[in-house]
């Protein structure tokens, strides 16, 4: 038969000094149970006379385990056995925006993500500022920061010197140029036949933060870059739901949700 525990100590009563680190039993790594040391017990286990958690290690005694009958399931760590020691911890993941936001420009439910467009906004103004001011040639690859700029200059004689690069390997202006294109690991900088000419500025996107490198190396967060590397052209993945993941950026997709992102400052540089 089974009665209900007894109070062990009347109201008010207070135990003095730790006896030890009450932990739950799954929290507790390094340690095996030596059921010939468990004391008296009901239908499981309970604490005997020595400890009976020792150390897989070594073998010494350091604390008790508990699990029976109307008893909570408890490991105890003996404070004369081990040590409290703080270690240094990482972000979680709901602590790292990266975990949850600004990995794909669209998500695999079909939602747009404010925090790559709005990386890939800071990418496209690092563009325009390093091109000093001459037409501007994109490459397939960087074609939404040409998207983005498009959008923002459309009312601006600037954006007819936005220009999407010949495949042709011609040269498609005889003065001053900027050829943007992503450089990075794994996909170098694809130089046409006239790259080293007098007057071409060769603008390469490289996977960084940082935004005082000097030109011609333009930042753009890394995930933004590694969509623009691979993603954009990848065969499309199956994801959850009924959608795929990630989806594919649509016309003008860029310049809307980018500047959308921008307007509410809802993003910053991570």
């Amino acid at each position: 038969m089974h009665f209900t525990c007894p109070v062990l100590m009347a109201a008010g009563t207070y135990a003095e000094g730790p006896r030890g680190f009450v932990l739950a039993p799954g929290d507790v790594l390094g340690v095996r149970i030596v059921p010939e040391r468990c004391g008296e017990s009901c239908l499981g286990m309970a604490p005997g006379d020595e400890p009976n958690l020792v150390c897989v290690a070594c073998g010494s005694g350091v604390g008790e385990r508990t699990d029976d009958c109307e008893r909570w399931q408890t490991a105890v760590l003996l404070p004369g056995a081990v040590r409290r020691r703080d270690e240094p911890t990482t972000d979680e993941p709901w602590q790292n925006p990266d975990e949850w936001f600004g990995r794909f420009p669209v998500d695999d439910q079909g939602r747009a993500d404010w925090l790559w467009f709005g990386r890939l906004s800071l990418g496209a103004d690092e563009v325009l500022a390093r091109s000093r001011g001459v037409p501007l040639y994109f490459s397939p690859d960087t074609e939404p920061l040409r998207e983005f700029l498009l959008g923002v200059l459309s009312a601006t004689p600037d954006a007819a010197r936005l220009r999407p690069l010949p495949l042709d390997g011609r040269r498609p202006w005889g003065g001053p140029m900027a050829i943007c294109d992503l450089d990075g690991p794994e996909r170098p900088f694809v130089e046409p036949a006239y790259a080293r000419d007098p007057g071409v500025l060769l603008l390469r996107v490289v996977p960084d933060d940082d935004p005082d490198l000097p030109v011609p190396l333009v930042p753009v967060h890394e995930h933004v870059w590694r969509y623009l590397a691979w993603e954009q052209n990848a065969p499309v993945r199956p994801g959850r739901w009924e959608f795929a993941d990630p989806a594919r950026l649509s016309g003008g997709m860029a310049f809307s949700e980018g500047a959308w992102a921008r307007a509410r400052r809802r993003w910053r540089r991570q």
